[in-house]
């Protein structure tokens, strides 16, 4: 058993003589292998990914080093610089969920009021007892809105105003009148159905409406004959006593105007 000498360090024992200790070698070794090629000679090291391959031309050309590191495929893998899949790693998708994606798209967006069309109705519909021809109304198509309402309250009728204009109840109307080259469309305004205010107010402010430009060239003879014109003036009369029935249809009724 060798002797050993304190040599001032801390529980670090060292040989008393390099003789006395078999296959001791300092280091770096004292005699280079004569197979070593110089410095000029020699390549930087290169750490390789653990799925870094050598290519076939490079297996044999890499030059020996003293400090030639271990290969990188020995690494643990929390301590691999390396990503932790393979570069050439594609995830899976099914197939039928990324196209059902791409095919989606958000519900589109009115970006103007709709108006909705007159609703098919039941053959039993008729416009109630006070808007009938014969039942006594005179309304003068010739007044505004604020009138007609001032009018309503003189003759104390205007609570009947909010009564349905139908029974059953519907939510459009037509009035139609064959003096007139178009159709007034009559909406629900407050209610869920049509009111006898709203058949009223539209009937007079839809016949104070100005005769367009269009109209006028192609019924005029394009000197602007309808221009000062409003539709009112394309009637028989300017006072509507009543509506009736329609053939054209169970949500079209034709005004009575003497």
């Amino acid at each position: 058993m060798p002797a050993y000498t304190y040599n001032g360090s801390r529980h670090q024992p060292r040989p008393r003589s390099m003789s006395d200790t078999t296959g001791y070698h300092p280091y770096p070794p004292p005699q280079a292998a004569t197979n070593a090629p110089s410095s000029s000679q020699q390549r930087p090291m290169t750490r390789l990914s653990p799925y870094q391959t050598f290519p076939r031309n490079m297996e044999h050309s890499i030059a020996w080093s003293p400090m030639t590191v271990t290969a990188a495929a020995t690494w643990p893998m929390h301590t691999s610089p390396a990503p932790i899949s393979p570069p050439g790693y594609r995830p899976m998708h099914n197939q039928r969920t990324r196209h059902a994606a791409s095919q989606w798209t958000p519900h589109a967006r009115h970006l103007y009021p709709t108006v909705p069309l007159p609703p098919q109705v039941r053959h039993d519909v008729d416009v109630i007892s006070s808007l009938k021809s014969g039942s006594g109304l005179d309304i003068d198509l010739t007044m505004s809105p604020a009138a007609l309402r001032q009018q309503g309250e003189e003759q104390m009728w205007e609570r009947s105003w909010s009564e349905p204009a139908t029974s059953p109840a519907v939510p459009s109307i037509s009035v139609v009148h064959p003096a007139l080259p178009w159709v007034i469309t009559v909406h629900r305004t407050l209610y869920e159905y049509v009111t006898v205010e709203d058949v009223l107010r539209s009937v007079v402010e839809a016949l104070a409406s100005p005769v367009n430009i269009e109209y006028d060239r192609q019924v005029g003879d394009g000197r602007g004959r309808y221009a000062a014109r409003t539709w009112l003036d394309f009637l028989p009369g300017k006072r509507l006593h009543g509506l009736r029935k329609s053939r054209r249809g169970e949500d079209v009724w034709v005004m009575e105007v003497i």
